[in-house]
């Protein structure tokens, strides 16, 4: 009992100190071990980014790209909607939430790089 006791504080310290963990504390993930992305256009309000475009660019392969970003938008609330391409050279799709859409394309560039746009803005 004294260890739940000292774990509730704990828990509420990081929910209140926590932010969300996305590109500049939005909703919207920046494509993990890509390094830094190249944004252009992004707003933010709170921590729900509305527009904008994040590129990265580094070593990957096409499915794993994707299927590792889809699965970590969707435990942000992000529900896919469309997808199309192939696992080797280039996946695109959509994901939705509430009234904003984020598309997605992750190309490869050759010698084991890949590519990856996110795109976020109103849904279509």
């Amino acid at each position: 009992m004294k260890k739940l006791a000292l774990l509730v504080p704990a828990l509420f310290l990081s929910i209140a100190c926590g932010s969300a963990p996305g590109y500049l504390s939005s909703d919207v993930l920046a494509p993990e071990n890509l390094g830094n992305p190249v944004a252009t256009g992004v707003r933010v309000q709170g921590d729900l980014m509305t527009d904008g475009t994040l590129t990265c660019q580094g070593p990957g392969e096409v499915h794993k790209a994707y299927t590792e970003y889809v699965e970590a938008m969707r435990d942000l609330g992000w529900e896919p909607r469309s997808a199309d391409g192939d696992d080797v050279s280039s996946m695109k799709c959509s994901l939705k939430k509430d009234t904003r859409q984020v598309d997605v394309a992750i190309t490869s560039e050759g010698g084991g790089n890949i590519k990856v746009v996110v795109t976020v803005g109103t849904a279509k």
